[in-house]
């Protein structure tokens, strides 16, 4: 969409009174608003103050201004309420996971006489974590190593215990331990040696993580954020090769 030059302006002002501010694109709410985009989720919206349901759609991501846009609201009724700039609910599936956040409208806009809306990134996002894949044991004997980069360059090493398509857990044996628990829920790079599939590269969230005890060491889960066709390629390769040996068991 062709931002008017009224409307940068207007996007100038927002950012300097400190109603939005950038995001980096490596964040996992700028991820996960993207797969939203790029899959054309339909948005279940609710207006302060307004019990009626309406629905849109994110028509463009600005995480350098702060901000994303939504189109028309359906019905139409909701734009006379949305022109008050409320705060809003927003809910959505993506991939299967339901998806809430709660942000606030910024300003109005029109194109080819259809309004749309500026609304601000929202601060957290809300999906809880619905494991919907079988997660595969790892052998012992079969060991995966993976490495999780630090904000300082270095990597953290540990070794995988069970493998799905859309997450791990792992045991951490290396490295600056602590710093994992920093980044929880942040994007962190990755790299697992699958076994015969060569290095999968892919950008992981932390979802929790289980400190040592006794002599056992840490644990953390972790889920995908976004694979490229090469990685789930890689990746489903190994979880067939998992599900083969588990159903070959005794």
């Amino acid at each position: 969409m062709e931002l008017r030059e009224d409307e940068v302006a207007r996007d100038r002002v927002l950012l300097a009174e400190g109603m939005v501010e950038a995001v980096d694109p490596r964040e996992a709410r700028h991820l996960l608003l993207k797969k939203i985009y790029e899959t054309h989720c339909l948005l279940d919206i609710r207006l302060d103050g307004d019990a009626s349901a309406y629905h849109s759609a994110v028509i463009e991501l600005l995480p350098d201004k702060g901000y994303l846009v939504i189109d028309a609201l359906t019905p139409a009724s909701g734009d006379a309420l949305a022109a008050r700039l409320p705060g809003l609910k927003l809910r959505t599936r993506v991939h299967g996971m339901e998806v809430k956040f709660a942000s606030r409208i910024l300003a109005r806009g029109s194109q080819h006489g259809l309004p749309y809306y500026k609304v601000r990134y929202p601060d957290e996002m809300e999906y809880p974590q619905r494991r919907r894949e079988l997660r595969f044991t790892v052998p012992l004997d079969r060991g995966v190593p993976v490495r999780f980069e630090t904000r300082s360059g270095g990597w953290v090493r540990g070794e995988i215990r069970d493998l799905s398509p859309g997450g791990f857990s792992a045991r951490l044996l290396s490295g600056d331990v602590a710093s994992i628990q920093q980044d929880r829920g942040r994007p962190t790079a990755c790299e697992i040696d699958l076994p015969g599939h060569g290095t999968l590269h892919a950008a992981v969230e932390v979802r929790h993580m289980l400190p040592s005890r006794a002599r056992s060491a840490p644990r953390v889960g972790a889920r995908f954020v976004e694979l490229d066709a090469l990685g789930e390629q890689q990746l489903q390769h190994c979880v067939t090769e998992l599900a083969r040996l588990r159903s070959r068991a005794p």
